[in-house]
């Protein structure tokens, strides 16, 4: 039986997650076939969360297809499994990190995490708080955010804005 969470909405991070790196055949196109052999490895060591596309870096190699693409294929293999997929959907173009959000929310993952735009950096704490709230607002979801132990991290974690963060349900990781 899957005791999994079947949507965004009732998930409630707890316990390890593996950040997965991205599999590739030898000529550098996606490797879908391993994704399943990766589920199977975590569950047997007692994984209960993959996070994909994310914190190993290969996320900026990948076009918004073949993200999709992965995130399917790991929400289709660990659909009837206690496995559960967190899916990154960071970019530089909020617009494709929103739309990528809301193919990961489609695809049933249980979560969304997104570096902030790296090229043009948000500003300020309420510039990066507009980033998250561009993101989340088309999964209708609380929006991980991840971001470097810098003093950007640090400003965001000191200062009185939780509230904001609050109020937009997101949430910060650091790293």
């Amino acid at each position: 039986p899957n005791s999994k969470p079947k949507t965004m909405t009732s998930f409630r991070l707890e316990g390890l997650v593996a950040a997965t790196h991205t599999p590739f055949n030898a000529d550098g196109s996606l490797n879908l076939d391993a994704v399943e052999s990766q589920a199977a490895h975590l569950a047997r060591h007692g994984i209960r969360h993959a996070f994909i596309a994310g914190s190993t870096g290969e996320w900026s190699s990948l076009t918004a297809d073949e993200r999709r693409l992965l995130a399917t294929r790991w929400t289709d293999v660990t659909r009837n499994s206690p496995l559960n997929v967190i899916v990154h959907v960071g970019a530089n173009c909020l617009e494709e990190a929103a739309a990528l959000a809301a193919h990961a929310q489609a695809a049933r993952a249980v979560a969304v995490s997104a570096l902030a735009p790296s090229y043009y950096k948000p500003r300020d704490i309420e510039t990066l708080i507009a980033c998250c709230a561009r993101i989340a607002q088309r999964v209708g979801l609380a929006l991980p955010l991840q971001t470097e132990k810098t003093s950007r991290s640090q400003l965001i974690h000191h200062t009185q804005h939780g509230e904001a963060f609050l109020e937009l349900g997101v949430a910060v990781l650091f790293r």
